[in-house]
């Protein structure tokens, strides 16, 4: 098993203003979307971690398709998230994929850029996004003071290196049983430094929805 990953939190200078705006927006959680073949990695790491710190730390991983290669080069450093969950994304191939809901205190951190549209769309750059960091930029993804859906969703942002297992929701969601039985034999045995093991932290909840983008009955 690595060695547990030290992701420090570092509130921006921003923070507060930004939490004020989740707070009155009611928004309790976003996501990221995985592959079932990283949550051991995740796991074991104690963080999702992004490309460039993965590669440092020689894991291995499957490249997702980033608009371009030379888009995945610049946001190496980054790991995409979303306000919303990402349906267009989780639809594809959904029985390779994992949601991961987080806490939106991650929406705090220094470093952090907003996206507001798909960061893979060509005319999104690193050098466009610098000052996606501030309250404003975070309440331009959405139509009002007051929506908690982005405004086009699902609300990308991009969280730099790391975040912490700690910051991850209790809830681990998978597209049909299969997928979770998979996940459970990969990684649900992995053992925390702290205690406990991945299958008595986390719930792998079975949520097809997520990966539908359907309303629910």
């Amino acid at each position: 098993m690595l060695a547990v990953y030290d992701c420090q939190f570092v509130p921006s200078q921003h923070s507060e203003l930004i939490k004020q705006s989740v707070q009155r927006r009611g928004i309790s959680r976003v996501w990221h979307l995985s592959r079932v073949s990283q949550l051991r990695d995740i796991f074991g790491a104690g963080a999702l971690l992004s490309r460039a710190e993965m590669d440092r730390l020689g894991i291995v991983y499957g490249m997702s398709g980033w608009g371009n290669d030379a888009k995945a080069e610049e946001l190496k450093d980054y790991i995409c998230c979303s306000v919303v969950c990402p349906w267009g994304m989780s639809k594809e191939e959904p029985e390779t994929k994992a949601l991961i809901s987080l806490d939106p205190k991650v929406l705090l951190r220094e470093g952090l850029l907003f996206c507001g549209t798909w960061s893979s769309f060509g005319d999104v750059s690193i050098d466009n996004l610098r000052g996606n960091c501030t309250v404003e930029a975070f309440d331009l993804m959405f139509e009002n003071a007051t929506s908690s859906f982005p405004a086009p969703p699902p609300g990308e942002f991009l969280v730099p290196k790391c975040i912490p297992v700690s910051e991850f929701h209790p809830r681990i969601y998978f597209y049909d049983e299969q997928v979770k039985e998979q996940a459970i034999q990969s990684c649900g045995n992995v053992r925390f430094p702290s205690g406990g093991i991945v299958q008595t932290v986390f719930q792998f909840i079975i949520d097809k929805y997520y990966f539908r983008g359907l309303a629910r009955p």
